[in-house]
């Protein structure tokens, strides 16, 4: 879609629609982007991260078009959260916690089955005793993230312990993107 024809509808039919607003310039282009990128992720458009530096940060703009329903809004799957496990390049989007569960059995059992292992964590989670570090691992579904068993996940990697192998591994959360497009009612005043 050519620059200029988009240029027009802004002017025209879009801006007097949004009332007041700064950076004129920088609305124009998100359309501009938008409309050029309409099939974009299976069709869902752009992610606020995929447009260009010159028009971030784009939040308020996007909301603002999206109120007045030129843009659409299409939001993550699930809760949109994703959990990650980037050395095994696993992620996780529905069964989350089955995730969870089933690495920190894996973990437990490594724990177990490695004097190593039990030597490596201790001295990371600065621990006296087997049974301190038992207690720690038995309480791991109560703590509220994966810091302190990430921290020793990371220390078994990096003294070359290749925890992929005992299928467990780092996890982190990463919130999902909201996917931006143009609407059918900005669809149609651009082909009109």
């Amino acid at each position: 879609m050519e620059k200029q024809k988009i240029q027009e509808v802004f002017s025209e039919q879009i801006k007097p629609q949004l009332g007041r607003i700064h950076k004129e310039e920088k609305y124009l282009n998100i359309v501009w982007q938008l409309a050029e990128n309409a099939s974009a992720n299976d069709g869902k458009g752009l992610r606020e991260a995929q447009l260009t530096d010159e028009v971030k940060p784009a939040s308020q703009a996007l909301n603002r078009l999206a109120d007045k329903g030129f843009v659409e809004i299409t939001l993550p799957v699930g809760n949109g959260t994703l959990l990650i496990d980037p050395i095994n390049n696993k992620r996780e989007l529905f069964k989350k916690q089955e995730m969870i569960e089933r690495y920190f059995t894996k973990f437990r059992l490594h724990l177990d089955s490695s004097q190593e292992v039990q030597q490596i964590a201790m001295e990371v989670l600065h621990l006296n005793s087997e049974r301190e570090l038992n207690r720690w691992a038995e309480s791991l579904e109560e703590q509220d993230n994966f810091e302190r068993y990430n921290l020793v996940v990371f220390k078994l990697l990096e003294r070359g312990i290749e925890v992929g192998k005992q299928f467990y591994g780092p996890m982190h959360w990463r919130k999902m993107s909201k996917f931006y497009n143009i609407s059918e009612k900005t669809k149609t005043i651009l082909e009109g």
